[in-house]
């Protein structure tokens, strides 16, 4: 559909558009999606859509041709002011931006991984565990992610790489929450579907909120032991912290 179309150099770079944007332009009266970055999410949401208008031909943004100044509560209000220049819109490009735009990750990032069960191998756990680290960081992790590989060192690094369930039950250690806590995935696939639901399960109350849930190998240090079971964790910069 693009090539169909002459744009100006003057316009923004579609593909470096903020994530869940919309471009699009009218051919015979009728909207036409040249770019669409939000039919690929999920579930997706945002908290407002901001409509930007642009001229095909010079580049230039045009401020002031929609009401509400281009800002809307809903989708559905943003396509239908969309729609209104139907007859009159020829030169114009609109790029229907989200604000806070969010998606049903899991189904995302997991659409097309079969479930199975049985011993997984290593590369598959090293898959599973890169699929868990962009679910909580939302960035596309490089480099190496096996703890057990990496320089890092400590108590809790130790402990886990010698405990008996760790090793019995093929454990992959991939994320180090608050110095203590090692997030893991199991070398049994038929848990990967539990230990993944609550990833990205975000809270925020009063006095409490959390990015998700993960099951995780606690390191305590007063009893020098580990234990298993489920933790709350939060985004801190480019760190994790456990919350509870």
């Amino acid at each position: 559909m693009k090539e169909k179309f002459q744009f100006s150099e003057g316009l923004p770079r579609f593909g470096e558009m903020r994530r869940g944007t919309q471009v699009f332009v009218f051919a015979d009266e009728q909207a036409a999606a040249v770019y669409d970055d939000y039919s690929f999410y999920p579930d997706a949401q945002a908290r407002r859509w901001q409509l930007e208008v642009y001229s095909k031909s010079s580049g230039r943004r045009l401020d002031r041709v929609c009401t509400h100044r281009g800002r809307f509560k809903s989708r559905e209000d943003a396509l239908a002011e969309i729609d209104r220049f139907r007859y009159r819109g020829r030169d114009l490009v609109f790029c229907l931006v989200p604000v806070d735009f969010s998606y049903d990750k899991i189904a995302y990032l997991w659409r097309d991984v079969p479930e199975e069960s049985g011993r997984a191998a290593y590369d598959e756990q090293l898959a599973e565990a890169r699929r868990r680290l962009y679910a909580i960081t939302d960035r596309d992790p490089s480099g190496e992610i096996d703890l057990r590989r990496r320089n890092i060192g400590g108590d809790a690094v130790k402990a886990f790489c010698n405990d008996d369930i760790a090793i019995d039950r093929g454990l992959f250690p991939f994320a180090l929450v608050s110095g203590i806590s090692l997030l893991y995935v199991s070398g049994d696939r038929s848990r990967w579907e539990y230990e993944r639901s609550l990833l990205c399960e975000k809270f925020r109350g009063e006095y409490d909120s959390y990015d998700g849930l993960a099951p995780a190998f606690v390191y305590d240090a007063y009893y020098d032991i580990g234990v298993y079971g489920d933790i709350a964790f939060k985004k801190a910069g480019r760190s994790l912290a456990r919350v509870r």
